[in-house]
């Protein structure tokens, strides 16, 4: 089951940075360790895509647990739990992806061609 969603980063800058949290979280009602438990226990699989134009989220598993599945991926959405320490985290790494960016000479080039 895929849930398309035509927002991307272009009209929501932080939309993808959000999704990258989202991905290590749990729900305040569950850890992201719990979580991940439960999925594998109903045989699913969630991917998250965002582009500048779109925001993708995949579920697959067996058809005799997806409705289960689709309330999970409900209940984690609407419910998700994010630390400080997974924000700073977070951060951090994505200051330092930037700061690799603009240090490579070919990324430079790439920026005042466009």
């Amino acid at each position: 089951v895929d849930f398309s969603f035509d927002r991307g980063s272009r009209l929501e800058p932080l939309l993808c940075m959000a999704t990258d949290v989202l991905e290590h979280t749990g729900t305040t009602s569950m850890s992201a360790e719990a979580l991940a438990t439960q999925l594998w226990y109903l045989g699913a699989a969630v991917s998250i895509s965002c582009s500048d134009q779109s925001l993708v989220v995949s579920l697959s598993g067996p058809d005799m647990n997806m409705e289960s599945s689709v309330a999970l991926l409900d209940q984690w959405f609407r419910d998700a739990s994010v630390d400080a320490a997974l924000l700073k985290e977070t951060s951090g790494r994505i200051i330092g992806e930037r700061k690799d960016f603009l240090d490579d000479p070919s990324s430079t080039q790439w920026l005042l061609r466009a």
